[in-house]
C-alpha cells in the first residue's frame, strides 16, 4: 500500500462525502506498485485510444491521460461520475461517460473516433460483471489490440487454466483462443481501500490477428464448448448429443469423433483448445453431409 495514494483516496472521499458501495464492488486501488505495473503493461506510447472500465476516483485515469493520446472512462455510479468530472477537469484528452459498461455500445463509439489503430482496454473489473464483460469484449475483439485487466484471483485462475484443471472451462478456452494471456502482477487485498475479502491479479491479454487454431463455424464451436462444460462430468458422447443436436443420428457423431481422433468416452475438461476445434470442425463437416439431419 502507498501511504500517498491512501491519503489521497481518503481526502477525495471525505471532500465529496462519498461512501464506497459494496454492491458495486467499489474498492479503490491504493498501491503505487500495482498502479505502475498496469500502466507499464498497457505499453502506451502517447497516441493510443484507451478505454478505462470503472475509473473509480480517477487515480489510474490520471496516469492514463498523461501517457495515452485519448482516454474514454466509463463509470456506472452517478456520484463517482460527478467526482471524476471535478477531479479530472484538467485533462482535455479525457472523455467521461456515465453508463453501465455492459450496455455501452463500444462498436458505435469507436467507429466514430477519428483515430488510427485499435483501442486498448484497461480497468479493475468488479466480480459481478467480470465474466459477462469479458465475453462482451471478445465479441468486439476486432476493435481492440490489448487488454490490461484486474480481476479477482479466482477469475484470473479460470482465464489461465489448462485442460484437466478444475478451473478450466468456457472462459479459459474463449480467451486463450483469441488472445495471448500473460500474468502481470498479483494483487493483495491490502492494495485496496476499503479492503475486499479476496485477492486479485492483473492480466495482460493481447488480441491475436487470427484465432489460435482454425475454426470452420465459430457459433458451433462455442455451442460445443458450452455443452461439454455444462455437464463436465459426463462423457462427451452423452453430454454433446443431449445438449446440441438430439435428432442427429449416432453414426454422424461417431464419424465426427473418429475424424477428429478423439475418443467419445473422454470428458470435455480433458480436451485442449485444438482438440475442441478439431471436433467442432469435423462435426460441422459431418452435419453438412448428413442429409437426414438437414
Amino acid at each position: 500500500m502507498s501511504f500517498s495514494l491512501i491519503a489521497e483516496t481518503r481526502k477525495i472521499l471525505k471532500q465529496h462525502g462519498f461512501r464506497p458501495k459494496k454492491r458495486l464492488g467499489q474498492n479503490f486501488l491504493v498501491d503505487q506498485q500495482v498502479l505502475e505495473a498496469m500502466v507499464k503493461a498497457a505499453e502506451l506510447k502517447g497516441q493510443e485510444t484507451v478505454i478505462e472500465i470503472g475509473p473509480g476516483l480517477g487515480i489510474l485515469t490520471r496516469e492514463l491521460c498523461r501517457s495515452a493520446g485519448f482516454v474514454l472512462a466509463i463509470e456506472l455510479d452517478p456520484s463517482l461520475f460527478g467526482i471524476l468530472k471535478q477531479e479530472l477537469a484538467e485533462f482535455p484528452n479525457l472523455s467521461l461517460v456515465q453508463s453501465d459498461v455492459l450496455a455501452f455500445d463500444f462498436e458505435s463509439w469507436l467507429s466514430k473516433q477519428d483515430r488510427k489503430g485499435k483501442a486498448k482496454v484497461i480497468g479493475n473489473l468488479p466480480y459481478y460483471v467480470s465474466t459477462p464483460l469479458l465475453f462482451q469484449l471478445l465479441e468486439r475483439r476486432d476493435f481492440f489490440s490489448l487488454w490490461v485487466l484486474m480481476v479477482q484471483k479466482e477469475v484470473a485462475e479460470r482465464i489461465r487454466a489448462g485442460p484437466g484443471s478444475k478451473d478450466y472451462g468456457s472462459l479459459s478456452i474463449a480467451l486463450q483462443l483469441y488472445g495471448d494471456v500473460e500474468p502481470v502482477i498479483s494483487v493483495s487485498k491490502e492494495a485496496f481501500h476499503p479492503r475486499p475479502k479476496v485477492d486479485s491479479a492483473v492480466l495482460k491479454i493481447r488480441m491475436r490477428e487470427e484465432p489460435r487454431t482454425k475454426i470452420e463455424d465459430e457459433s458451433l464451436f462455442r455451442e460445443l464448448v458450452r455443452s461439454a462444460f455444462s455437464q463436465r462430468r459426463k462423457m462427451l458422447k452423452n453430454a454433446l448429443a443431449n445438449q446440441m443436436y438430439p435428432g442427429m443420428r449416432q453414426e454422424v457423431w461417431d464419424r465426427a469423433f473418429t475424424g477428429a481422433g478423439i475418443a467419445s468416452q473422454r470428458r470435455g475438461e480433458t480436451l485442449s483448445i485444438e482438440e475442441f476445434a478439431r471436433l467442432a470442425n469435423h462435426l460441422y463437416w459431418e452435419r453438412e453431409r448428413d442429409v437426414s439431419y438437414r
